[in-house]
């Protein structure tokens, strides 16, 4: 057991090989699921099968032996590591192309391009990393992106809401996780945020 500055437990389990190896992994795996613990397993992993999307974004960091801050989700909270030391770590680094907002934050921009995939599969609007930098430096957008380090909670709908304001001057909709929602079709919002967005040399998909 260890624990982090906040005093909260984590289970760690370790080990080379052999049946006893495997019997203790998966006490540690059922009681870790029972307690409610995020389950960290370097085995399920490597097979791409029964980690929650978070588990596998702390596997993946853990495998490959990499550095920076935990999404929020990941942080302050009890954990099962369940890690074969036997093997090696794949590469101990990735590199990074990294740019920098006009508001000092620092973005990998694998993670750019992810918020504009995110905001195409909401909106139907794509922007390119320029333009999605800029809409998310207007909005503060940049800031809680590099704090998460992923887009697919409520930074999408942040960067939703963001285009339309800038647009339309107008709110996302409440119900309006689908394009053609019947919210937006009533009210007339798709089209003028599509005739918007186009003006403004963004692509309408």
């Amino acid at each position: 057991m260890f624990t982090n500055n906040n005093e909260q437990y984590h289970s760690l389990v370790v080990g080379t090989s052999g049946k006893g190896k495997s019997v203790m992994s998966e006490r540690a795996r059922t009681r870790a699921r029972l307690e409610g613990h995020l389950l960290v397993d370097t085995e399920m992993f490597r097979d791409g099968k029964g980690l929650k999307p978070y588990e596998y974004e702390y596997a993946r960091r853990l495998v490959h032996g990499l550095d920076g801050r935990l999404p929020r989700e990941l942080r302050n909270k009890p954990v099962t590591i369940i890690s074969d030391i036997s093997r090696p770590r794949k590469r101990k680094w990735e590199p990074k192309h990294l740019v920098t907002t006009v508001n000092g934050i620092t973005l990998d921009r694998r993670l750019i391009r992810d918020a504009c995939i995110q905001l195409e599969a909401l909106s139907g609007i794509w922007l390119n990393q320029p333009q999605i930098i800029k809409l998310m430096e207007g909005a503060g957008i940049d800031e809680t992106l590099a704090e998460y380090g992923e887009t697919e909670t409520q930074i999408r709908e942040m960067l939703a809401e963001a285009l339309s304001m800038e647009l339309i001057g107008r709110s996302w909709p409440n119900c309006g996780s689908l394009y053609n929602s019947a919210e937006k079709a009533d009210t007339g919002f798709a089209e003028a945020l599509d005739k918007a967005a186009e003006a403004a040399g963004y692509q309408v998909r």
